[in-house]
């Protein structure tokens, strides 16, 4: 809307311009798409107009969405033949960012400058793979008709951006550019043309630069240059060159090397690199794209595991773990107008991925399809291919190999396959043919999005093992994208045979049919890998016919025919006689429409009956030829259980479990989430351990399912003269099965009565008590009272050694201190326990009856902690071959239960001076010291300790026994207590021994104690104290050779000589 005075000097009097909903990209294909609403008010002013403006996006988005991320901009404008002025201006920015200042443009020669405060800028807003930030700042301009330069400041905390770039004669040159964040930036500067085909060049330098900390980037820590040059039209080349120096670091792993090379859309030439990963190393050389491009590369993973946190963020997240092994391969990519074709060379050892794949060792060789300039016009169907893979102590989804080997030779369209495996009880061999078809021709091989299909025949198959397998004529085989196909297979398994007609697997929905007769049942399950806990002689027949046509239809059926199974481990001498008596065993199973129908009997004179039933419904909503976890379910499981002794192969061969069960078991509810509903009994239950000591015997249980929990009326048994009992409820049992679903509600009681625990020659325990037993936060809670009616324990310590705490074994883990205790299990303790008037312990030289009474419960951090106090009654302790009576000996808990205060005293009896040893402290750090009753010197008591006399009456001998005697009294298995005391004053060895003393009346022998210093090698200095006598020497001797010595002596009796010493055997 213009408002016009057409006889007025200035004819436009006013103008108004109103738009709304206006889209920028419906002018432009590369204009962002925009929802404007846009209000303009002018009116005459001097020469010019002036006026404001309004323009309101509603349609805000990020650059990188093709959107403009400004939601508001507005500002009062002048403008005039001369210039375009703008005051107040305000751009508010997705965010609540905003830019406020004003702007002259000059339209003339005239030369201005302009300056916008900004903040709360969130780059985020910006561009999405950048992270959020609230910068604020500056941007300011020099404009000249010649040439403009633009600045910009902008920060936050921990964060600064900075620019200086300068317009002028068609090109755009960044002098300036600076990034920093987190101790680390970025700088460089680069230029472009506006013109022409874009020419541009960019130098970059990066010192410590995080890139994750300006976007989603990989964190890292890098160090080196980039320069980059090449042009923008009409198709992107760029040359690059980049050095990372060592030191840089890549989601925290070690990088350096250097890469080069020439980029466009299309392909890669004059491309080298040397990189460095952690301890991998990764080399490149060669094109990819152009005519004949051959790509040559190399890599050394020496540590595969180094490499998981990159692979597992950057190339798949599905990545197993862990991943372990060392890996090396070398090879040729061919991307050339031949088409691509690939050569490759690889090495591994101790390979790992998770548990799908394992390997001692492999190796691989192919060669596929190459391309260049020689093949050309070769079709994809003609051309080679080679395979050779070789794998050793391989195990794949849980299945072991001894042997694994692979080789292919032909063309893609035909070639011949042969597939070797080898492992305990197997050893197969299979041939197939065929090839690859529906195969591009090589002018559409790049990008033709097509999905090969391998197609042929398995020709033999056959397996040398325990369970003999053959082919008997060539089977159909079809392999393609989510589909598989087999048919017309007819095998010779053991002494029986199965025929698979038809089998297909389609995107996850499978279609089957087939028959089976006389097949061992162990056969078929030691052929498919699963472990089988019984022995078996079982003979079954059966035949399928399942097809989803999408949803499933058919019928399964699995019979016996002959045989039995033992309750016993598979291989066990003596499992004839625990043959479980099966007369009848068949499994029945019905498909419509994905609803499934299914039934089960056991009838056997040993183990009893058993029926059972499923029903699963179907679900609206799911995928034809598919299950749904929340389909509804019905079952039902009734057993009359003779024995139990069938259990005994799950239990293994340490204990024997025996007794009568009945259980009758209703489900309901979902397949994922059933409801249990019946009652358990069992009667005449029985557990035998006797390498435990446990004889449990008359055992009874009575128990009810119901509304997600098991009542338990009644759990016991009967050990020795006594009886325990229990009884509670086990709440949120809301899985069949899955006892770790047990919640907060379960509470037991128990009660123990004359109940023998365990009764070994070693271990006896006769128990009375009572507790509870629950869960609380997710931890087994037990509680209660225990007294030991009778107990004895002889204790046989062990002799061999233990590796110390910071011993650590190449290849096993480092065992944490936590390990060690019961920190890490779910348990909560609350127990006191009395040891009664009838226990005993005997071990270590001690016999004497323990009292006392002590309560173990449990820290918040998980260890074990003790209060209370165990003493020794009426007990003896045998050391160095002597009889100690025990005159006080008492352990007080208050604290953690595995280092209570100590106080023991025991000692010789009956003798003038009556001497022992004093033990106080703690567990970990106990002190040993000598004591005597009358109190003597520490040699005289460990004198009538060791001999039963005094030192003026012992003789070479008893000073001989006495030193052995302080070593293996005082240093339990450490150096002798001399040698510690001696290297802790400075010197070698302090010692006690025989010598003959001179005198007037001749030489007379006597003890004495000598202190020993090695100067050197050969120069050694012993000073000898007396004990019997007042005597004392110097003695300095010095090794001429290994047979003669010079010695000096000062003292009682002084000398000079050389000594000789022969040794005779």
């Amino acid at each position: 809307r213009v408002a016009l005075a057409p006889t007025a000097s200035v004819p436009i009097v006013s103008g108004h311009i109103d738009a709304r909903d206006v889209d920028l990209a419906r002018f432009a294909t590369d204009l962002p798409a925009t929802k404007l609403t846009v209000k303009l008010d002018a009116k005459p002013l001097g020469e010019g107009f002036a006026g404001t403006f309004v323009a309101r996006n509603t349609d805000v988005g990020p650059i990188d969405a093709g959107k403009v991320p400004v939601a508001v901009l507005s500002s009062h404008f002048a403008w005039s033949a001369r210039e375009l002025r703008l005051n107040g201006l305000v751009a508010e920015l997705a965010g609540g960012g905003r830019a406020t200042g004003g702007v002259i443009l000059p339209l003339d020669a005239a030369a201005s400058a302009w300056q916008l405060a900004v903040a709360n800028l969130d780059l985020h807003r910006l561009h999405t793979a950048l992270i959020a930030t609230n910068l604020a700042g500056t941007l300011s301009a020099e404009l000249t008709q010649e040439k403009q330069r633009v600045r910009a400041d902008l920060a936050q905390a921990g964060m600064t951006l900075a620019f200086t770039a300068l317009a002028a004669k068609g090109e755009v040159e960044v002098e300036r550019f600076r990034g920093q964040a987190g101790g680390g930036e970025i700088t460089g500067r680069g230029r472009i043309a506006l013109t022409g085909k874009r020419e541009f060049a960019v130098n970059v330098e990066a010192r410590r630069f995080d890139p994750s900390r300006f976007g989603d980037f990989p964190k890292a820590a890098l160090n080196g240059t980039l320069e980059a040059h090449g042009t923008l039209v009409p198709t992107w080349n760029i040359a690059a060159d980049v050095t990372l120096v060592p030191g840089s670091r890549v989601a925290d792993l070690g990088v350096s090397g250097t890469a080069s090379g020439t980029v466009t859309p299309t392909s890669v030439t004059g491309a080298t690199a040397a990189l460095r990963i952690a301890s991998t190393s990764v080399t490149l050389r060669g094109a990819v794209g152009t005519p004949d491009a051959q790509l040559d590369f190399t890599v050394d993973a020496r540590n595969v595991v180094e490499l998981h946190p990159l692979l597992a963020r950057y190339i798949t997240p599905e990545l197993p773990d862990p991943i372990a092994g060392s890996l090396r391969a070398r090879g040729t990519l061919a991307t050339g107008t031949g088409g691509v074709g690939i050569s490759l060379e690889l090495d591994g050892a101790q390979l790992r991925a998770g548990d799908l794949f394992r390997a001692r060792t492999l190796h691989a060789m192919v060669s596929a399809a190459p391309g260049g300039r020689g093949t050309a016009q070769l079709s994809y169907a003609a051309r080679p291919l080679t395979v050779n893979v070789t794998a050793t102590g391989a195990e794949i989804v849980q299945r072991e190999f001894a042997s694994l080997s692979f080789s292919a030779a032909g063309t893609l369209a035909r070639h011949t396959a042969n597939v070797a495996a080898t492992g305990n009880g197997f050893a197969t061999r299979a041939t197939l043919t065929g090839g690859f078809n529906d195969l591009p021709k090589p002018a559409a091989s790049r990008g033709s999005g097509r999905a090969f299909a391998w197609t042929g025949a398995l020709d033999t198959l056959e397996n040398r093992g325990t369970y003999p397998v053959t082919l008997d004529a060539p089977a159909s085989l079809e392999i393609a994208d989510s589909r598989i196909r087999v048919s017309d297979a007819k095998l010779s398994v053991a002494s029986g045979r199965a025929d698979l007609t038809d089998f297909l697997w389609d995107d996850g929905r499978i279609s089957t049919r087939g028959k089976f007769n006389q097949l061992p049942l162990a056969a078929v399950l030691a052929l498919s890998g699963a472990e089988f806990p019984w022995k078996s002689t079982l003979i079954i027949e059966g035949d399928w016919a399942i097809t989803a046509a999408p949803r499933l239809s058919g019928t399964l059926s699995i019979r016996r025919t002959s045989g039995d199974l033992y309750a016993a481990a598979n291989g066990a001498a003596n499992a004839e006689g625990r043959a479980l008596g099966i007369s009848a065993l068949a499994v029945n199973a019905k498909f419509a429409n994905d609803a499934v129908t299914a039934s089960a009997e056991l009838r056997s004179t040993r183990a009893g009956n058993a029926e059972a039933t499923l029903v699963l419904g179907t679900v609206a909503g799911t995928p034809p030829g598919k299950i749904a976890s929340n389909a509804p379910l019905t079952a039902t499981v009734v057993a009359q259980l003779e024995s139990l002794k069938i259990l005994q192969p799950w239990l293994g061969t340490e204990a024997v479990f025996d007794g009568r069960a009945r259980v009758d078991v209703r489900a309901r509810g979902t397949l994922s989430e059933p409801s249990l509903e019946g009652t358990l009994a069992g009667d005449a239950l029985r557990i035998d351990a006797p390498q435990y000591g446990v004889h449990l015997k008359d055992g009874r249980l009575r128990a009810a399912m119901a509304n997600g929990s098991i009542k338990l009326d009644e759990l016991s048994f009967t050990a020795g003269e006594g009886r325990f009992v229990a009884q509670g409820t086990l709440a949120n049992f809301t899985r069949a099965g899955t006892a770790g679903a047990i919640g907060g509600g379960s509470r037991v009681t128990w009660r123990a009565e004359n109940f023998r625990l365990v009764n070994r020659p070693d271990l006896r325990l006769v128990v009375d008590g009572n507790g509870t037993l629950g869960i609380e936060q997710g931890k087994l809670a037990l509680t209660g009272t225990v007294v030991v009616d009778e107990g004895r324990i002889e204790y046989a310590p062990v002799t061999a050694g233990t590796l110390g705490a910071d011993v650590v074994i190449v290849g096993q883990e480092r065992k944490s201190e936590s390990a060690k205790g019961v920190a890490n299990l779910p348990l909560r303790l609350d127990v006191d326990v009395d040891l009664g008037r009838n226990f005993r312990f005997s071990g270590e030289g001690l016999d004497a009856r323990l009292a006392g009474r002590v309560r173990i419960t449990t820290l918040p951090s998980g260890e074990l902690a003790a209060r209370g106090t165990i003493t020794a009654v009426n007990g003896t302790y045998f050391a160095l071959g002597q009889r100690l009576d025990i005159e006080r000996a008492r352990l007080t808990f208050d604290g953690p239960a595995d280092n209570p205060a100590l106080d023991v005293v025991a000692l010789r009896k009956n003798l003038p001076v009556e001497a022992g040893v004093e033990v106080t402290g703690n567990a970990k750090f106990p002190r040993v010291r000598l004591v005597s009753n009358p109190p003597v010197p520490d040699g005289e008591k460990l004198a009538w300790l060791v001999t039963g006399q005094g030192l003026d009456r012992a003789s070479r001998g008893d000073i001989a026994a006495l030193s052995a005697a302080s070593a293996a009294l005082l240093s339990k298995g450490r150096k002798p207590l001399t040698t510690t005391i001696a290297q802790r004053l400075g010197l070698d060895d302090i010692s006690f021994r025989g010598t003959a003393a001179g005198s007037a009346a001749g030489a007379t022998s006597q003890q004495v104690v000598a202190f020993g210093k090695r100067i050197s090698d050969r120069l050694s200095l012993v000073y000898e104290q007396g004990l019997s006598l007042a005597s004392n020497a110097l003695r300095i001797e010095y090794a001429l050779t290994r047979t003669v010595t010079l010695r000096a002596e000062a003292g009682t009796v002084s000398g000079v000589g050389i000594f000789y010493r022969r040794t005779y055997d």
